[in-house]
């Protein structure tokens, strides 16, 4: 994913600096793992035949042979010898409005704590240290309420690739103008693995399940147990709950229980503080993905309603 976030801004700076016809990057190099095998970084600037610095990068070949150094979805520390082998420093572009989300998960976090906005910080590399330097630019984006993680990451992309374009514009100006971050307002982002979520339906509300499917949505899945069964939620919405005598039964049962609702063809599921998800699309392990329609004919229907809960 890191990767991916570093090939759009690299693609997009790229294919902008190539429309205009007096470019002020005359030369542009791109430092990545080269020893990784599926490294979209490094087969695109293959392709557009950049040079290719492995890392950890031999100082003495990039020395003093660059004003800038730029560095998006890195994950490594840098040292004060690198970074002074620019004489302009380096440069981050990160995926939030630091200092709200510091570290190398900041979209996904920003989407499962259920925020209305993110946006895009450049900032200045501090030896040694993650997202703590000054700010040179900020712009924000709203999160809509049902933003998946990959769309945001895009649009993120997008405006982070431009807003670099701005401040390498006129750099001096933009580095002598960088602003300290707020000691307020300090959050973390940490790595999230790929493990699969497990949904805890005792403690968490829909809105908030809704909000970890939406932040993991093409990173990871979330899973919950049914009888002998691990599914994988494919597609849920979070419901508001009607007054019909089914429905209201469900009132009444623990957190997990759910009714297959046959009109809307949906599963309903009791979350925490009387909340209530919809799970329309499941997968099992060595299955194709299936509809809850599908799910509930081929393994609900014949089970006694004493087994309609989830762990």
């Amino acid at each position: 994913m890191s990767f991916y976030l570093g090939l759009l801004i690299l693609k997009n700076n790229l294919n902008f600096l190539n429309s205009k016809q007096e470019s002020f990057v005359e030369k542009l190099c791109v430092v990545t793992h080269t020893k990784v095998q599926a490294n979209p970084v490094k087969k695109y600037a293959e392709r557009e035949n950049l040079k290719i610095f492995s890392w950890p990068v031999n100082e003495n070949e990039i020395r003093r042979q660059f004003n800038v150094g730029i560095v998006v979805s890195f994950g490594h520390l840098l040292s004060s010898s690198l970074i002074e082998n620019f004489p302009l420093g380096m440069i981050n572009v990160h995926g939030s409005l630091l200092p709200r989300y510091r570290g190398a998960a900041p979209i996904i976090h920003a989407i499962m704590k259920g925020d209305t906005e993110t946006g895009v910080s450049i900032m200045r590399i501090k030896p040694r240290h993650f997202d703590i330097g000054e700010i040179l630019a900020q712009r924000r984006i709203p999160i809509e309420p049902d933003s998946l993680m990959p769309q945001i990451h895009d649009d993120l992309a997008q405006i982070g690739g431009s807003l670099l374009l701005e401040c390498l514009e006129n750099l001096e100006d933009s580095l002598a103008n960088a602003k300290p971050q707020s000691s307020e307002g300090v959050s973390y982002a940490p790595k999230v693995n790929k493990k699969p979520e497990a949904v805890r339906w005792e403690h968490c509300k829909a809105n908030e399940i809704f909000n970890i499917y939406r932040a993991y949505y093409s990173f990871k899945h979330l899973v919950t147990t049914w009888q002998e069964f691990s599914l994988k939620l494919l597609a849920i919405s979070v419901r508001e709950l009607s007054s019909s005598s089914q429905l209201t039964a469900l009132r009444e049962k623990p957190p997990g229980s759910f009714i297959f609702h046959k009109l809307e063809r949906c599963l309903i599921v009791k979350c925490s503080q009387d909340t209530y998800l919809n799970i329309l699309s499941v997968g099992i392990e060595g299955k194709r993905a299936m509809s809850a329609l599908d799910f509930y004919n081929g393994f609900i229907r014949k089970r006694p309603k004493e087994t309609y809960n989830f762990k």
